[in-house]
This record gives C-alpha cells, structure tokens and sequence, in this order.
C-alpha cells in the first residue's frame, strides 16, 4: 500500500515538473518575441493567450463551432464562435497581411486573384506541413465556381505574409487561427463556412462599386450576408440556376439542388423573409441618397477640371458658356456636346455662330458663313446678282458652306465683320501643305483682259453633272468647253490681283474664280481643312 502512494506521488511530481517546464517555455518564447508556444510543434501550439481571455468574456470555451469571415478591400478576416446563446459572436479580427488581385471573384487559374463566394473547410483542408507556415484550403473552387467555369486550385489561408491569390496572414495569426478551427474540429464540428466578401457589405460600399461589372454577383453574395448578420447562424448554402441559395426549405425535404439546373420549389421561412424585407428596403433607401450625393459630387469634379482647362486654353466665350450650361445639365458627355440629338440641334447654330467670332488659326483661310448660321453676328451687306439654280444639293456641305444656294437679284448676303475682306484674307494667307498650287498666268502688256460674253442659260441636261468637285477643283475649268463666267460678288476683288499677288494662295483663287466656283472662300477652306471637324468647328 505505502509502495503504491509512493508511485503515485512520484507520478504528481514528475507530471507537474513537465507542465511547469511547459508554462516556462511557454513565458520565456513569449518574453523573447517568438510565437506562443514555441516549445511544441506549430501545428499543435495552442490558442493564444489574448484569443483565451476573449473566450473567457464571451463565455466560449475552445471547443465551440467557428465561422470564418473575410472582406477584400478592409483587409480584414474575422474568427466568429457560437456563444452561450447558441448564435454566432464576433470573437476576434486580424489584418490581412496581403490578398491577390482586386475586388471581384476569381475566373481562371493563375490571374493572381482572390475568390469570393461562400466556401467549406474540412479537417481535411488542413495543412500543417505548409511551405508557408502552416495553412488550410479555402475549397476554391466550389459548385458555384465550377457552374461558369471557373479554374483555379491550391488556393489557401496561409503565413508567412505573401500572396499571389491567397489570403496571407502573419505567422503568428495564423497559430492562432489554425489552433481555433483545430479545436473546433476536435469539439465535434464537421466543417466550418468561410464567407469571402469583396467589402463589408454596406450602402456605401455598394454605391461606390454601382458601375462595377459584378454589381449582380455582389447582389447575390450580399443576400446570404444579410441571412448572417439577420440570424447570426451559419446559413445553409446551396447552388442552382448559378446563384447562391441561403436557407432554403423545400417541400418533401429531399429536393436536390444542382449548381447548373433550374432550382427546386423552395422557400424561405416567413421570419426571416420578412426581416430580409425590411433590411433590404432600408438598404435601398440609403444607397440611393448616397448615390445621389456622389454623382453631384462627379459632376462637380468634373465642371471644376473643365473651369481649369478652360482657363488655361484661349476658348471663344460663346463656346465656354454653352460648355458650363451642359456640364450642369449633363456632366462631361453634356460638356462636349453629346447629350443627345435635340441638345446637337439646338447646339449646332451656336458652334457654327462662335467659329465666326473665333480668330482663324495661322495658315487656314477664313470662311465665308451660311447666310443663314451667321445669326446676331455683327455684318456687312453686299449686293450679288441672280445666278441660276443649280438644281436641289442641300447636303452637308451644303448646309456648312452654301455652296449651291440660289441668291436672287438684290438679294442680302451676311457677311461676318470680321471678314469683311475675305479676299484679303485669302490672298494672305499661305497655301496648306501639299495643296497643288497653279502658277500665275503671264498678263501681256498693253493688251486689255477680254471681257466674256453673258453666260448662257442652264442648260438644264447638263445640270447632273455640274459636281461640287467639279468646282472646288483647280483644273476643271480646263476639262469643259464651257466660256469662264466674269467673277462677280466679293470674290470679283481677286481677279486684278494674278499678277502682282504674293501669296500663291491668291493666285489658286483667282484660277478657282475664273473657273466659276463660289463662294471661293468657303471652297478654299475645304480644300485647306481637308474634312478636319476640328478646323470647320
């Protein structure tokens, strides 16, 4: 009897000597800066000391069920516990040391992005032999994943605080978290759900990210977070028609969901259904003012970057002032004048009105103005003569340029102020670049310029062929059998100018004159232009 107390007292002995050596080497890493529990192997290191004492104030003992959570853009996963309630509580959050990619799922093997979705881990997901510290597999990817195809393995919460698609955590948080879900594994619990969500699903978040591609795969995944935070139990997940499905409840009880099929008859229980109900229409509610809020905020932005870029460029004040109004009208497309067809047709006279006030940029000749566009612009009157009707050309350049406008005896043409020698300033203005230029025509001396004939009537058979190119070209006139018209009009001034002109711009004119083109300044404006949308406007 005395040989068996013996036994057992050297027993106490030894076995309280092995648990102090334990609790010394225990202090003495946590002294040095090592991770807790050092002494033992990683995988087996025990929950840390703060993580207990939360425990402790929660009334959670280690072996309680966990749930995962885990939010991209915040950089932050979550470790929730089932508490004395029987429901899920916040036990502890750790920054995330590093996560791949940018919000969004997931899509292909190798694109160095971070899933979402909702997931299960398994003991068997456990890796306590990991290259990077210890480590468990997310299960990327699931049923959902694989209903669109998605690619992609190896995908883990890890140590060793570097990632390329994985969630990368400290080595020190991932002993704790390791050591959590290990206990909860041995306290009974199958499996644990990892809820991976771009960012905390809040009005704002949502608002921000409105014009996102995956607005809809956002929608889907904020449904099982409100089951969540509604009931704060693990939500039961299924998959079918490619969407998540949370805590559905069929019929018979034995519906079988597949990710790729029409869903099952299901439906949700009243409680819950009505609280979602409710959350959702708040939710609404207050994105919406929040949605407002940031696009006049966008459109503020916006009118301030073109107040600064029109403040530093010269622009016509006819032009800046149709630019703020549709700026506040319409934000940038506003601004530039895309804000549908009746604000272009409404626009369109006020362009063509402020190009007339506008200085001509240097080597591009100044335009003669439609009569009819030239509008409030200050203008001078000069008489022409009848021309005949060169049949119905009311085509684009037409309308720009007037080329084929009928004027009757006596008739008014507006003319810009600003232009009020438009020969003048085609005879000094330079001829663009690679515009054949004709040479000037020797003038024998004493010999007097002959005056031609008056024309002859239209002849209307000929009518179809009398192009606008055939005008606007230089050497047409040498290609028909027709007698030179005597130029009549402003562009009559150009004539006694052939011969001493400087300019070779002002010889091409008084070619292009005599060879019956009119008006010949907005002819030569084309020609210098060259269909640029930027020089006629």
């Amino acid at each position: 009897m005395l040989s068996v107390k013996l036994s057992t007292m050297a027993s106490l002995r030894a076995a309280a000597i092995v648990a102090a050596g334990l609790l010394l080497a225990n202090c003495a890493s946590s002294g040095t800066g090592s991770t807790w529990g050092s002494g033992l192997p990683k995988h087996m290191r025990p929950i840390q000391p703060e993580t207990i004492a939360l425990m402790s104030q929660k009334g959670m003992t280690a072996s309680d069920p966990i749930l995962i959570r885990a939010f991209k853009k915040e950089a932050e996963l979550e470790v929730w516990k089932r508490g004395r309630t029987g429901r899920f509580e916040l036990l502890r959050t750790y920054k995330i040391c590093a996560w791949g990619g940018n919000v969004g799922p997931k899509i292909v093997e190798g694109d160095k992005q971070s899933p979402e979705g909702f997931y299960t881990i398994r003991p068997t997901a456990m890796n306590p032999n990991s290259q990077y510290h210890l480590s468990f597999d997310v299960g990327y990817p699931n049923a959902f994943d694989r209903a669109y195809g998605r690619t992609g393995s190896a995908i883990m919460v890890h140590g060793d605080c570097s990632s390329a698609g994985c969630f990368a955590m400290t080595n020190s948080q991932i002993e704790d978290i390791y050591a959590l879900a290990r206990e909860a594994f041995r306290g009974g619990q199958p499996a644990f759900q990892m809820q991976v969500l771009p960012f905390r699903m809040t009005p704002h978040n949502m608002a921000q990210h409105r014009r996102s591609p995956h607005v809809a795969f956002w929608k889907n995944l904020k449904e099982g977070n409100d089951h969540f935070e509604l009931t704060q139990m693990e939500p039961k997940v299924e998959v079918c028609a490619k969407r998540y499905v949370f805590n559905p409840q069929t019929k018979d009880g034995a519906a079988n969901f597949e990710a790729a099929a029409q869903c099952p008859a299901y439906e949700i229980a009243p409680s819950i259904r009505t609280a979602l109900a409710e959350k959702d229409h708040k939710f609404e509610a207050e994105k919406a003012t929040i949605v407002a809020q940031l696009d006049a905020a966008e459109h503020k932005e916006i009118a301030e970057k073109l107040e600064r870029t029109l403040a530093r460029t010269p622009v016509n004040p006819v032009l800046m002032a149709e630019a703020k109004a549709k700026s506040q009208r319409g934000g940038l497309f506003g601004a530039i004048g895309l804000g549908g067809k009746d604000e272009a047709e409404q626009v369109g006279p006020t362009l063509v009105a402020a190009a007339a006030l506008m200085p001509a940029p240097a080597g591009i000749p100044v335009p003669r103005p439609a009569p009819e566009r030239a509008g409030a612009v200050a203008t001078q009157v000069a008489s022409t003569e009848a021309k005949p009707d060169s049949g119905n050309r009311s085509g684009w350049f037409s309308n720009v340029f007037s080329f084929d406008k009928p004027e009757a005896a006596g008739e008014q043409v507006v003319v810009p102020a600003s232009n009020a020698d438009p020969a003048a300033a085609i005879a000094l203005t330079p001829a663009p670049a690679g515009l054949p230029v004709p040479q000037a025509r020797p003038v024998v001396p004493g010999v007097a310029p002959a005056v031609p004939a008056a024309a002859p009537a239209a002849d209307p058979a000929q009518e179809p062929g009398d192009s606008w190119w055939k005008k606007v070209n230089p050497f047409s006139a040498a290609k028909t059998d027709k007698p030179a018209e005597a130029p009549v009009g402003p562009s009559a001034s150009l004539t006694p100018r052939r011969a001493g002109a400087t300019a070779p711009w002002a010889t091409l004119s008084a070619d292009l004159t005599e060879a019956g083109a009119e008006p010949i300044e907005a002819m030569a404006y084309v020609a210098a232009s060259k269909g640029d949308r930027a020089a006629r406007f």
